[in-house]
């Protein structure tokens, strides 16, 4: 439900995708659902590997992890079939980027990235860290920008202290459901839609 998962969403459903599932809490299903996704599956309500797959085989080719964390790639390589790809733009630490790691930790991080994207090679579904990676502009500009698929923005905040610090703790909460922006000046406060 977020920026990036969002977009994500949106671009599946202009390519066509069969199926297209969102996982986010109860509060934002409706946004996920406005976006395109076909069903959305409550992770405050347990364990959504379990509450997708139901006693079925994994069946899903591809899962985008917008999260990270080991506890995400369970459950998401748990829904993925065998000949599937999972994509993290967090690997085993989640929000990537949200906090301060040692160097320790991030070669930690980096060496488990490595055997995973390796091992899954072999025995599937296939894993690819997306951050730091060079995107795929052809795709981007057929899929978002001919399309004109735009980021969601979810609140528009003057350039004044107390506003900049909303814009800041919503982006720490990881509770948006889309872009902050912070307008400089006053014919900025109109961002189209």
């Amino acid at each position: 439900s977020g920026n990036i998962g969002g977009l994500i969403v949106r671009a599946l459903v202009a390519a066509g995708a069969s199926t297209v599932v969102g996982v986010c809490s109860g509060a934002n299903a409706a946004h996920v659902t406005a976006l395109g996704a076909d069903r959305v599956v409550d992770y405050t309500e347990g364990a959504w590997s379990q509450q997708l797959l139901a006693g079925d085989a994994p069946s899903y080719d591809t899962v985008f992890d917008c999260v990270g964390g080991r506890d995400t790639e369970a459950e998401a390589l748990a829904v993925t079939r065998r000949g599937g790809h999972l994509l993290t733009l967090c690997g085993p630490m989640r929000f990537l980027g949200g906090q301060r790691h040692s160097w320790l930790g991030i070669t930690q991080a980096l060496a488990y990235i490595a055997w995973r994207m390796l091992s899954s090679r072999v025995r599937g579904p296939r894993y690819t860290l997306l951050s730091g990676s060079e995107p795929d502009w052809s795709a981007v500009d057929t899929l978002l920008i001919e399309r004109g698929i735009r980021p969601t923005i979810d609140a528009v905040h003057r350039f004044e202290r107390d506003e900049v610090a909303a814009a800041i703790d919503c982006l720490v909460s990881h509770r948006s459901q889309g872009k902050q922006i912070v307008a400089v000046g006053p014919e900025a406060l109109e961002v189209p839609t």
